[in-house]
């Protein structure tokens, strides 16, 4: 069985991601923890501490140096190879699942996560062997082909958010009426400051810009319930929570269009835009839709852009001439 008492070494290239998964750990009683924003850093760490380190938890995609290389790694070095690796992460397809089983990985969750099932995990992870004995994933064969079709790409993030966000900040989302804005038409978000996350899901055929849409204030009403502390200022701590967000309806989307659908579809990591005034536009050829999220702490949006070209907002502020 395990320790509370043993050193932890969380490694994840978003500092908000860092902060929430140790602040599971620390629910269920574990207090010694070391950081690291990569793979390349956490494998230095690791060498460094190999006697002191008794588990680590990695993201998959950062850079430098990913979860996948960083486990394959350890797993070669007589140092630090027996040392139990669970990956935490958003991609939840299952090739990115057995990737993670064959480089090594002990173990793995997908964001978001609650403390049951991190219990649960070490509880499993702790009453077998480690090193090379881990936790092995069977593939699932694709079910059909992509239809192309608003639900399709709609329903899967809705879900993935509204799970989410009920998990890690306790809030009740009603999704709005969709609409949409016609070819070449901007859409101009109330109030006068936004935090937004953007990201390009794409598949060589069919591709799409999806952009989570938050005001300042009500951002901050969020991670403030989540991390309970009172935010008043966009924070490095959090500022890349929404990107985490949209992250993780990401990975629930393609692990439904690639694993029950039969698709191929990759995506960017997920950037980060601040702004005064952060607007969208549709294209020529594609309309923009728009879907409104309703909670008690305020309302956000998600923007899909259907098209070949990356649609990133820009901050039209800046065009306000005095």
């Amino acid at each position: 069985m395990y320790s509370n008492e043993m050193k932890i070494l969380i490694v994840d290239d978003m500092l908000t991601m860092r902060k929430y998964v140790q602040k599971k750990f620390e629910k269920l009683g574990f207090s010694n923890f070391l950081e690291a924003e990569n793979g390349k850093v956490a494998l230095d760490i690791l060498l460094e501490k190999a006697s002191e380190i008794k588990l680590v938890a990695t993201d998959i995609n950062m850079p430098e140096m990913t979860g996948i290389e960083f486990i394959k790694k350890a797993r070669q070095i007589d140092s630090i190879k027996n040392i139990p690796f669970i990956v935490i992460s958003a991609e939840r397809e299952q090739k990115s699942q057995q990737e993670a089983s064959e480089a090594g990985a002990n173990g793995y969750l997908c964001k978001p996560f609650d403390e049951d099932s991190l219990k649960a995990e070490l509880e499993h992870l702790f009453v077998k062997k480690t090193g090379q004995d881990h936790k092995k994933v069977s593939a699932t064969k694709p079910k059909s082909n992509f239809l192309n079709h608003l639900d399709a790409l709609f329903n899967p993030i809705s879900d993935s958010i509204n799970k989410t966000l009920s998990q890690q900040c306790g809030v009740v989302l009603k999704s709005g009426v969709f609409y949409k804005k016609a070819f070449g038409e901007t859409w101009i978000p109330k109030g006068h400051c936004q935090i937004v996350s953007n990201a390009f899901l794409a598949d060589g055929n069919q591709n799409c810009s999806l952009t989570l849409y938050f005001d300042k204030n009500v951002f901050l009403k969020f991670a403030s319930v989540m991390f309970e502390e009172d935010f008043q200022e966009i924070a490095d701590d959090i500022r890349d929570l929404v990107a985490e967000w949209l992250n993780i309806a990401l990975g629930n989307l393609k692990h439904e269009l690639n694993d029950v659908m039969g698709c191929n579809f990759t995506s960017t990591i997920p950037i980060i835009v601040i702004g005064n005034q952060l607007v969208t536009s549709s294209t020529k050829e594609n309309p923009l839709f728009i879907f409104p999220f309703n909670s008690d702490l305020g309302d956000f949006h998600l923007l899909l852009n259907l098209g070949e070209e990356r649609i990133i907002p820009w901050d039209n502020s800046i065009f306000d001439f005095l």
